[in-house]
């Protein structure tokens, strides 16, 4: 994503293989048909409304990026060119509260970034700081290691200080901090820690590691019957640029965490099903997605297209 905006300013979309919707819904979307891989130098350019297939395979739509697990179910690019997302930069889907710090990374657009600009600082940030915590080295993360020493030091903190392996779901705790950070202009930890560690003075700690909460509340804002929440991004150089976060209407969650979401489980996606379903949690709790839809969904056999309905 970050290649993309610095070197080519193409509207590039990325689209993961493993993220399909039922094959009656993709033939609803559009009847499918050879999907050549984009020449490196060269990407392919489809229409802007042509919604994604189950391929491996790189669009010039604005780089989007969506895992596993979610269908598509219609397009999506109307509602982040149409207001209130099309004047924002940095779309992203919600995790809790309409705040810069509590972002859900499976859904991520970048629209009119500009080369080198804010949005595209907050992305290289977060490859940089994953790079940084995933070397595991003592002499950072360790007990008297850099990372921890001035909060040591500061009797904020305390060891033993061991280094957590990488696992998963973490890159979206660093990606919330990093944009929460930015929205406040200050470096912050708060989500995510490379290693463990014991707080001895919770207002010092807080105030180490750039917690700040007024700075991270993201703005309402409403247009043809939607909902937003909205910040300006601080951090980095260039014009301005904002973070916004997706409507319930482009994408909603099987739990409804986020605000402004129209959750799965509640049978609101019978009715008013959003253009991309995410079933992540639907298994765990209570099997409610095993019990009114079936098994779950596999590369040969999806969920199918019942339970989200298409809407042409």
């Amino acid at each position: 994503m970050s290649r993309v905006i610095a070197e080519t300013k193409l509207n590039v979309a990325v689209v993961d293989g493993d993220m399909c919707p039922a094959p009656s819904a993709q033939r609803d979307l559009q009847p499918p048909r050879p999907l050549r891989p984009p020449r490196p130098t060269a990407p392919t350019t489809p229409t802007a409304r042509t919604p994604p297939h189950c391929a491996h395979h790189a669009h010039s739509a604005r780089s989007t990026s969506l895992p596993l697990p979610r269908f598509v179910q219609r397009d999506f690019y109307p509602l982040l060119k149409a207001a209130p997302l099309r004047q924002h930069n940095l779309v992203y889907s919600l995790d809790h509260g309409p705040t810069c710090g509590d972002l859900n990374v499976g859904f991520a657009y970048c629209q009119g970034c500009a080369a080198g600009g804010r949005a595209q600082w907050a992305i290289d940030e977060g490859l940089r700081r994953e790079n940084y915590f995933c070397s595991g080295d003592p002499a950072e993360f360790g007990d008297h290691g850099r990372f921890w020493r001035e909060s040591d030091a500061r009797g904020a903190t305390k060891g033993p200080h061991h280094w957590v392996e990488w696992t998963s779901a973490r890159d979206q705790k660093l990606y919330s901090d990093v944009v929460g950070g930015s929205c406040c202009n200050a470096p912050q930890h708060r989500l995510l820690f490379p290693s463990t560690h014991k707080v001895v003075d919770n207002y010092a700690f807080m105030r180490q590691y750039g917690q700040f909460d007024q700075c991270r509340r993201m703005a309402p804002q409403q247009a043809n019957g939607l909902q937003t929440w909205w910040h300006d991004l601080l951090s980095g150089k260039g014009p301005n640029e904002t973070v916004a976060i997706a409507t319930g209407q482009l994408l909603s969650g099987w739990h409804g965490t986020g605000a402004g979401e129209l959750s799965g489980w509640s049978g609101h996606w019978i009715h008013h099903p959003p253009a991309i379903a995410h079933f992540v949690g639907g298994l765990p709790a209570g099997g409610k997605a095993r019990a009114t839809h079936g098994p779950p969904p596999t590369s040969l056999h999806p969920w199918p297209s019942t339970v989200v309905p298409v809407v042409p």
